[in-house]
């Protein structure tokens, strides 16, 4: 059915709520997470319909006369014509690659862990068996394999020289005997260098050129590699989490029971989806004939900023796209 595959990379230029309606625990509102880890995703049906409000907006621009046409070979037509034919195009959750979090030196850094660099080589797999390119290599740079497992009170950081750990996120010991400390929110961690975090770095710079900060030397400062269950009582502890409110015009205090909290996706979060393509369904007369030039349209137009979630009119949910296909 899908011929052809690429990767969506998505970059939270802003907080993004992409939310799971009202919440049983202590966070009104919470962001989607996947039930095995608990991890945040970003649910397909919230990215095909960002995307395809984004392209209904670019068709009232575009010189091209099939160009309204093509989204609905794409996405599938109105709803009203829903039976007609399915959209070419199959997504899937955006998963999260890379956590901003607190760092006492060098302001955030940018935590990922190796359950989640061999999810994303999985995925990476699953495209290339599906008709897309092999991404694990891009410009010369390669997405490192078995990343070493830190034990739950150590952070692996880029090399410097002689391995030597980075110094952007390490605090320099005044002992000589002494080793380097990164602090995360509140928690202390044994720095420990790894070229492999540098290669990260260098892979993500050559996968995802067009995304900010996501070059080689903003990032191989930044990036750090944690336990997986370290990474998990990130994610779920230092997620950008709000209280709003609603005031009564008339005597200027508090509505009765309009307190509530709200859960965000940090800024500066980074996050990817394998998406497919198939041949156009529509067989009377498309304009989009194969795979090839489905996969091409959505890559070509879909770049750019987009906006993703609800709150969008109190500035949540801008993120920057880019393809690797």
């Amino acid at each position: 059915m899908f011929e052809k595959a690429a990767l969506m990379w998505l970059y939270a230029e802003h907080p993004v709520h992409a939310g799971t309606g009202s919440g049983v625990g202590a966070i009104d509102l919470p962001i989607q997470r996947e039930r095995v880890t608990n991890w945040p995703i970003i649910q397909p049906s919230g990215l095909k319909g960002a995307l395809r409000e984004l392209f209904d907006k670019k068709n009232g621009k575009s010189t091209d006369p099939d160009f309204k046409a093509k989204i609905c070979e794409v996405f599938g037509p109105e709803t009203q014509a829903a039976d007609l034919h399915s959209g070419a195009v199959s997504f899937t959750e955006a998963r999260l690659l890379l956590f901003p979090v607190r760092s006492l030196r060098g302001t955030f850094a940018y935590l990922t862990c190796p359950l989640a660099v061999e999810r994303l080589h999985r995925d990476l797999k699953t495209i290339k068996d599906c008709g897309g390119p092999d991404l694990t290599v891009r410009n010369s740079y390669s997405l490192p394999q078995n990343l070493t497992h830190p034990d739950e009170a150590k952070v692996l950081v880029n090399i410097k020289a002689q391995n030597q750990p980075d110094l952007c996120l390490v605090i320099t010991p005044s002992g000589q005997n002494q080793v380097g400390q990164v602090v995360l929110e509140e928690f202390t961690f044994t720095a420990q260098a790894d070229p492999k975090v540098g290669q990260l770095a260098q892979w993500l710079a050559a996968a995802a050129p067009s995304l900010p900060w996501l070059d080689k030397a903003n990032l191989a400062l930044r990036v750090a590699v944690v336990a997986d269950n370290v990474f998990k009582d990130f994610v779920e502890m230092s997620t950008e989490v709000i209280t709003r409110n609603k005031i009564d015009d008339k005597t200027g205090t508090v509505v009765e029971g309009a307190l509530w909290t709200e859960e965000h996706l940090p800024r500066e979060s980074v996050l990817y989806a394998p998406i497919f393509a198939a041949p156009s369904f529509f067989a009377a007369d498309p304009k989009l004939s194969g795979a090839d030039e489905v996969i091409n349209f959505l890559t070509t137009n879909g770049a750019g900023y987009l906006w993703i979630g609800g709150n969008t009119t109190v500035g949540r949910g801008l993120v920057r796209v880019a393809f690797a296909s």
